[in-house]
């Protein structure tokens, strides 16, 4: 990697335990010109070199549109501008592994580090070449700290989940994706204070050391409109948080002061809980920055105690009963008995109390489907089996691409795709997801669920998560640290649409890794 030409100001204040503060801009649509729809860009890059208080820009990818300027040619306008390393976030939407290889050659080349990297979202304009294919974060870490152990990975992750399901499976894809490599995480935006002090208090239990940023949001009542409209994947914004802000609309500054002083009072309390800063999305004019900063700095010396912290937050969110406002959605899960509970919120993270997860709640029907094919795989799949040790040498006499191996094909998508929705994708990832295809999701990920579900629902509303299938089946089985510590490979472009049998048993199959296990220390992973 060329020696980078700007300060890396989020490695080097990470590493030191110090506070971060980084401004997130949208990168504009590739159908705009490229110098006018950066300026904003460049110009709070230019205001901000100077300024000790932010320490990087991160440039998204792949969100306002499914075509935005590439975010790799962007940061090397920021860094230029600011003097201070940017984060470029990678989203892997329909890209694969040579498509990331090539934008971290271009970031090498370019001497930047920080990078984000994102499964994405569902596409706006889904196009005419057939089913989009994801690029699954966790082998995107992967394929990013095996490309250059230069670069600084961070990667994403949401508390705001109110079903076990949900939750535990973005908590166990999280510590998956530092095992991997990313060195830190950044939440997806929120407002239930009580999730962020959850999500802190699951990784210290954890041992996890990777530091946490939060994604934070000015939310006006405009804004918070948009977010509910379009279902935004992954933003909880309940009826109540929205009545609120359509009252705070009612009065002569629209509410702005308010969203300015609620958004201040989270940074607060997020620096108090032990998170080692923000990125601030919606928010790119510096003048607006630099008063949120201040604000926030005289909110630190006004609330000097947790208490009369807690005291401000839930004020600055009454209802007109004069009671706090719920921002979490009817009956909501949460880790620890005491965030259930009045009071809950005072308790110090190390003092939760875990809740048991009752194993018991899995289908009987969901368990049947898993004994029956696990014991299929031992009999005839497995290495040493009686099925291998006949069906090997057979396989390897089979030509490829001959009428017997279309054959074989065929009957293979005959017999599974009634069973569990095969698409004969020529790698067989059954025996590492509980045998729940991982294709039947829309993004086909293997290693974990994306951040976009909400209420176990998928993002593109169509089902449950088909992952939380593979959770309830791995809990009632004693096998969620294989939801943690089995990287599973990316499917080839070449491997699809082929006989998965044939490739096994000539040993074809891509490695599938195992990554270093991390033991729960007081939570009940294990029946």
């Amino acid at each position: 990697m060329e020696a980078p030409r700007h300060s890396n100001e989020l490695r080097r204040r990470l590493s030191g335990g110090e506070w971060v503060v980084s401004i997130e801009f949208v990168t504009p649509e590739a159908s705009e010109e490229f110098e006018g729809a950066i300026a904003p860009i460049v110009a709070l890059g230019e205001r901000s070199k100077g300024d000790p208080r932010i320490h990087t820009i991160a440039l998204t990818d792949r969100v306002k549109s499914d075509d935005d300027h590439d975010p790799v040619r962007v940061a090397r306008r920021v860094a230029e501008a600011s003097g201070k390393a940017p984060t470029v976030h990678l989203s892997g939407k329909d890209r694969d592994p040579a498509w990331l290889a090539d934008a971290l050659g271009r970031m090498r080349e370019a001497g930047l580090e920080n990078l984000l990297l994102i499964t994405g979202d569902k596409v706006k304009s889904p196009g005419s070449h057939g089913r989009v294919r994801y690029h699954d974060s966790v082998n995107m870490i992967a394929q990013a700290r095996a490309a250059s152990p230069a670069f600084h990975i961070a990667a994403a992750v949401s508390p705001f989940k109110y079903r076990e399901e949900d939750l535990l499976n973005q908590y166990l894809k999280m510590v998956k994706k530092e095992r991997a490599g990313a060195g830190c995480f950044i939440t997806q935006v929120g407002w239930d204070m009580l999730k962020w002090k959850e999500l802190l208090a699951y990784r210290r239990r954890r041992g996890l050391r990777a530091p946490v940023m939060a994604g934070l949001m000015l939310l006006t009542v405009a804004r918070a409109r948009f977010i509910r409209a379009n279902r935004l994947a992954g933003i909880t914004i309940t009826d109540e948080l929205q009545a609120r802000l359509e009252a705070d609309a009612t009065l002569a500054d629209k509410g702005l002061g308010a969203a300015y002083r609620r958004l201040a009072l989270q940074i607060v309390g997020l620096k108090r809980l032990g998170y080692a800063g923000f990125q601030l999305t919606g928010m790119h004019q510096f003048e607006k920055v630099d008063g949120l900063l201040r604000q926030a700095e005289d909110l630190e010396r006004q609330l000097p105690t947790e208490s009369a912290w807690w005291e401000a937050w839930w004020e600055a969110l009454r209802g007109p009963e004069g009671r706090p406002i719920a921002t979490a959605p009817a009956r909501p899960f949460y880790l620890f008995r005491e965030h259930a509970e009045p009071g809950g919120a005072s308790v110090a993270l190390d003092r939760l109390t875990p809740r048991a997860l009752d194993p018991d709640a899995t289908p009987r029907a969901e368990l049947r489907t898993f004994r029956a094919l696990d014991g299929l795989d031992r009999a005839v799949f497995r290495e040493g089996s009686p099925g291998n040790v006949v069906l090997g040498p057979i396989s390897r006499l089979v030509p490829r691409g001959s009428v017997l191996d279309r054959g074989l094909h065929w009957l293979e998508r005959q017999v599974k795709a009634p069973l569990v929705g095969c698409e004969t994708c020529g790698f067989c990832r059954l025996p590492y997801t509980m045998y729940v295809c991982p294709e039947t999701c829309p993004k086909g990920l293997a290693n974990g669920p994306c951040g976009g579900t909400s209420e176990n629902t998928c993002e593109f509303g169509d089902r449950e998560c088909v992952h939380n299938r593979k959770y309830r089946v791995a809990k009632a089985t004693g096998r969620l640290d294989e939801l943690e510590t089995v990287l599973i490979p990316v499917v080839g472009s070449t491997k699809r649409h082929t006989c998965s049998w044939t490739s096994h048993f000539r040993g074809e199959d891509p490695p599938v890794v195992n990554l270093l296990p991390i033991r729960p220390k007081g939570l009940q992973h294990d029946h």
